[in-house]
């Protein structure tokens, strides 16, 4: 059996690279004898707020270890800040063991350090590495207004990623900018997949709005959030929004909007896959007030529910919803006709009754057989071998 090192970031159960790098490995672990290396792996592990991993995901088989790391301090792309994680000797001699002794590499981080060695130690070794592009970051290393300090950061990143021959994109725009950036490049273009299909159902006792994600102001657009909020209840009561996630200076603008709103809206936190399938199955409409994102796995998910979306009009949310049934996409950034969406959907929420749960059927039906999960693992297994 070949061996699968996937490397990821921090590695927790909810969310991100970091949940599919869980989800890819519990579903090709009778394929490959499969390892994943993370700078807080063990940390993770023994996480209970957010729940164990090995409650949730059936690890049995798959070897998870951490790379010891320390944290140097936080960078910035624009305006994205993220801790810079150092691996220390001991940890870059277990990279390379790893390394050394797999077949294939799958890198799921994008951090400077982890990228770089990684990279360097496949070529030493002669492996098959492939960098899965599933971080925003990595677009902004193209983008041409930042000043000298940024633009030297991004020279530096682009010259590591000219040494990858293999890459992994989610959409065929992302392929398109890969391979215009590093021709000599394979780029694979392969979706997310839906987890597994869920219970579709319809409440008509309350019209709850859901955002699932973490609460960056930057990439997730909290502050915007905020402005949604509040123009949508300033004229409609009756709606209730509930926003699953963790982390990021975002936290602060949900605290007073759930002091502000009692009765309106509500903060969930970190929740696990039972309690965040509960939420889908109750809500009525998702929306997303991401600034930018590579692949909206989010928006992906709750399609699967049959939940109509509102959404900024962006890279990623375009190939989520492709047909007017399916949600409604927003002019960046515009908060009056996101506010006004939100209301119209729940005046056909309101109205429609069976015709409502006729559509979720209609918008589930669509997710599962854009983004089901038997062909994505398919295509996968076979570029990892």
């Amino acid at each position: 059996m070949k061996r699968l090192t996937i490397i990821t970031n921090t590695l927790t159960s909810f969310g991100g690279g970091e949940k599919w790098a869980l989800e890819v490995a519990t579903r090709l672990k009778h394929n490959f004898d499969i390892m994943i290396l993370s700078p807080t792996a063990r940390k993770s592990l023994e996480r209970r707020s957010a729940g164990e991993i090995s409650s949730i995901y059936d690890t049995d088989g798959i070897k998870i270890e951490s790379i010891d790391s320390s944290g140097i301090g936080s960078s910035a792309f624009g305006s994205d800040k993220f801790l810079m994680v150092f691996p220390k000797l001991r940890g870059m001699k277990r990279l390379a063991s790893a390394i050394s002794a797999s077949d294939t590499i799958y890198m799921l981080s994008f951090n400077p350090f982890l990228l770089s060695f990684a990279v360097a130690m496949s070529r030493v070794y002669n492996k098959k590495l492939i960098l899965g592009i599933h971080n925003p970051t990595f677009y902004k290393l193209f983008d041409k207004s930042y000043g000298i300090k940024q633009k030297t950061k991004s020279g530096l990143m682009v010259s590591v990623l000219k040494q990858v021959k293999y890459f992994h994109v989610l959409t065929e725009e992302d392929k398109n900018l890969v391979q215009s950036r590093f021709p000599e490049a394979h780029v694979y273009h392969i979706p997310l997949f839906i987890y597994q299909k869920p219970r579709i159902e319809t409440n008509t006792k309350q019209f709850i709005v859901v955002m699932v994600g973490n609460l960056e102001i930057s990439q997730k657009g909290i502050d915007i959030l905020a402005k949604v909020v509040e123009a949508t209840l300033s004229k409609n009561k009756n709606i209730v929004f509930h926003i699953v996630g963790k982390g990021g200076k975002g936290e602060q603008i949900v605290e007073k909007l759930m002091e502000r709103y009692k009765d309106n809206f509500r903060w969930l936190g970190f929740a696990s896959d039972d309690e965040l399938d509960r939420e889908r199955r109750a809500a009525s409409l998702a929306i997303s007030t991401s600034r930018y994102e590579t692949f909206p796995a989010v928006l992906m998910d709750a399609s699967s529910y049959g939940l109509p979306i509102v959404s900024f009009k962006i890279k990623g949310a375009t190939t989520v919803v492709k047909e007017k049934y399916q949600g409604t996409l927003i002019r960046p950034f515009d908060i009056k006709a996101f506010s006004s969406s939100i209301l119209s959907a729940y005046e056909t929420w309101k109205r429609s009754g069976a015709s409502y749960r006729k559509l979720k059927k209609r918008i589930s039906d669509r997710a599962m057989t854009r983004f089901g999960e038997k062909p994505v693992i398919k295509e996968l297994a076979k570029i990892m071998e």
